[in-house]
């Protein structure tokens, strides 16, 4: 459809947040207000640190490394700087400029799902 990305993700946002109003009928909702014995196992089993240093830090570390193997020593990494650098030499060089772009837009929405996870589960130490 066009639409620039930053208005397409403002716009991803608003329409969250209005769903979720929705579901929960406008009242503000809580994984710790939940009352269930899922939440405290989640949290205390993501949250668990390893050498003293948290599951969050370590999966950091390990995506760095992953991304940048991928980035560096595979073709869609190159394909991806490709597109980044200037779509329309990407175009004309049979890369699938709208393809590569999809791709990142899917791995960053799993690393921010991830990102989540793992911040919710470190913050349950503030709250139980």
């Amino acid at each position: 459809m066009n639409v620039p990305v930053f208005i397409a993700t403002l716009g991803m946002q608003y329409i969250a947040k209005g769903l979720a109003k929705v579901v929960n009928s406008g009242a503000a909702l809580s994984i710790y207000s939940c009352g269930q014995p899922f939440v405290k196992e989640y949290c205390d089993t993501l949250s668990y640190k390893l050498f003293g240093v948290s599951i969050a830090f370590l999966s950091f570390i390990v995506l760095i490394f992953v991304a940048q193997f991928v980035l560096q020593r595979t073709s869609f990494g190159r394909r991806v700087f490709a597109v980044g650098d200037n779509k329309k030499v990407a175009r004309m060089a049979g890369i699938p400029v709208e393809k590569v772009k999809m791709q990142c837009f899917v791995i960053v929405g799993v690393l921010i799902g991830l990102a989540s996870v793992l911040w919710v589960a470190g913050k349950h130490e503030y709250y139980l």
